[in-house]
């Protein structure tokens, strides 16, 4: 955990609340801009494989996000690239984490 912060400290990270109310805007929610809320250069799956991991991703903000009990709009754009471990451990690890199937559809 102490290189999960390190790693966040200089980002800042911020989850945005979405509450545009034209006909045509998402539901409200979170909104996770990953390339500049987490990093621009995504890791691989654990915090070993190097910085910026899929499981960092999950714990800092995906976690807390979904907890809220909100839609969460995680959006992709702006990255470098996104390994397959990277987002299997940031999402598919959700399931691991205890959410339910039913849960990540209606909220995620």
């Amino acid at each position: 955990m102490l290189r999960l912060l390190r790693s966040l400290r200089h980002r800042n990270p911020k989850v945005r609340t979405v509450e545009d109310t034209s006909p045509n805007a998402p539901a409200p929610g979170l909104v996770i801009r990953l390339a500049k809320d987490f990093t621009g250069s995504p890791g691989g799956r654990y915090p070993e494989d190097g910085d910026f991991s899929g499981e960092e991703f999950r714990e800092a903000l995906l976690i807390p996000a979904l907890q809220s009990g909100k839609i969460v709009y995680v959006v992709l754009d702006g990255a470098e690239s996104y390994s397959r471990a990277f987002l299997e451990e940031a999402f598919g690890g959700l399931i691991r984490a205890g959410y339910s199937d039913a849960y990540l559809r209606d909220h995620l």
